[in-house]
């Protein structure tokens, strides 16, 4: 029996094999299709991730612009590969050509590779930085001395000369310091043997006379050595008053302010320190000290060399106070004084600090003070009245009541400053009563402007203004 070659078997048998080789080569192609698109993304989320880092600028960055636009292009044939590669998948049978990407890559691996070489050349620096900045700083020195070599060799040459010039003068000076040691030490040696006192005694001697002391003088015994003896030769050490012994110490000391025992102390600085000098003298020599101590006030005053640097005056005695610190009569102040007074109760001693303003007033002034003061009280005003002008009028100018009343020409001023001249005198020899006083209120206004008009009238209104202005002054500057 004979049978078709092509028959439904041998159809059925061919469809199979060529339907087996065709899902076999679908799933391989769509595998393959699944890879390329998972490595697509891999490549595109590198290339994303390493453009985002070198977008910022630093010492690293490679050529940005151009990994970007590498990196496009990589993309681009990226997708046209996948789109491709999904319509190969569809049909089989087409040969469909994939575009190469191993130029883009090669480019970008050369672009992050130089990146790196920069990377690891700047690494290989921080690594030799000591020895680079150690070699550089040679480098920089030899430089600058090739550079220089000129100024340097005349440099040296100058320096080797100067230092053979200090060499020498250090020489000398230490051989002049040597020299200049020994004259020191002979001047400290002679400056130990007491000066000549020859001068000083005599001037001692010519105070002694002058001022009254004439019992006894300083006479020479031995070498610069001297001693008290009487007009008969004896020695007055042992017969000398109390009086006596304070002057002549103190005449030393008024000579040894100005000079000095040995030659080396004549000119020192000093300061001077005089403690109630007239404590044991009478008040005749009173008068004398205090014109020394005057004389050593001027002296300190008028010391242009700045030798005097203080003087401090100690007494307890008012009328010595008063000699030294009264300038023609008045308590003037200087801006180079000061005064204190110290004060002792329960043991214990305060201190008060006038400044330059002279605490102490002469009874005269202490009128005119009293004057201001009480100008409300008419018992104090007719007697500080009375005794202004009797101390100034009748007693040293030698004016009597009556010449006083011939100064004023109206004979109505001349009727009032009668009635002051016997209110002043009322007032201060009797206390009036209640009645009496207040009745002598209305009138004190007027005695005040009559008794200025008894300077005026008598040309002494000067006078009258420049106490009234002091004991103003001395007023505010006890209070302040």
């Amino acid at each position: 029996m004979s049978k078709e070659t092509i028959d439904d078997e041998f159809r059925e048998s061919i469809e199979n094999y060529f339907d087996a080789t065709y899902k076999e080569k679908k799933a391989l192609v769509d595998r393959l299709l699944a890879n390329y698109v998972s490595e697509v993304n891999t490549i595109k989320s590198s290339l994303n991730r390493i453009i985002s880092i070198h977008e910022q600028s630093n010492p690293y960055s490679f050529d940005i612009d151009l990994f970007k636009q590498t990196s496009d292009q990589l993309k681009i044939k990226l997708e046209l590969n996948l789109n491709i590669m999904r319509d190969k998948s569809q049909e089989l049978s087409r040969d469909l050509d994939i575009y190469t990407t191993s130029e883009e890559f090669e480019r970008l691996q050369e672009i992050i590779a130089s990146s790196n070489g920069a990377i690891q050349a700047h690494n290989n620096l921080v690594a030799r930085l000591s020895d680079s900045k150690a070699r550089l700083k040679q480098q920089v020195w030899h430089y600058t001395v090739n550079s220089n070599k000129t100024i340097l060799d005349e440099y040296n040459s100058k320096k080797r000369n100067l230092v053979k010039a200090i060499t020498g003068i250090t020489q000398q000076i230490e051989t002049a310091n040597l020299i200049m040691k020994g004259i020191e030490q002979e001047i400290d040696d002679l400056s130990q043997i007491p000066t000549n006192t020859i001068t000083t005694v005599q001037d001692i001697n010519a105070s002694l006379l002058s001022f009254g002391f004439t019992g006894f003088s300083i006479q020479p015994f031995e070498q610069n050595r001297y001693q008290l003896h009487r007009g008969d030769g004896t020695l007055a050490k042992d017969t000398l008053s109390e009086g006596e012994v304070t002057f002549i110490t103190f005449l030393y000391f008024y000579h040894l302010c100005k000079g000095g025992r040995t030659e080396s102390s004549i000119n020192t600085d000093r300061v001077i320190v005089i403690d109630d000098p007239i404590s044991s003298l009478d008040s005749n020599i009173l008068f004398v000290v205090s014109s020394l101590v005057k004389d050593i006030i001027k002296n300190v005053k008028n010391d242009d060399n700045h030798q005097f640097k203080q003087l401090i005056i100690l007494t307890h005695n008012i009328y010595f106070h008063k000699e030294i610190s009264f300038v023609n009569g008045q308590a003037q102040s200087e801006n180079t004084v000061n005064f204190w007074k110290l004060r002792k109760s329960e043991n214990k001693t305060s201190i008060i600090n006038y400044q330059n303003k002279n605490p102490i007033y002469s009874s005269y002034e202490m009128l005119w003070r009293e004057l201001q003061e009480n100008m409300g009280s008419p018992i104090a005003i007719q007697n500080s009245m009375r005794r202004i002008i009797e101390n100034y009028f009748k007693i040293l100018g030698s004016m009597g009541d009556d010449d006083i009343l011939s100064k004023f020409t109206c004979s109505n001023e001349q009727l009032i400053c009668k009635s002051l001249i016997c209110w002043v005198n009322d007032g201060s020899h009797c206390i009036p009563d209640d009645l009496f006083i207040d009745g002598q209120f209305a009138s004190i206004d007027e005695y005040n402007r009559i008794f200025e008009a008894v300077f005026e009238k008598t040309g002494h209104i000067s006078h009258y203004n420049m106490m009234m202005r002091n004991t103003n002054n001395n007023i505010s500057q006890i209070a302040v």
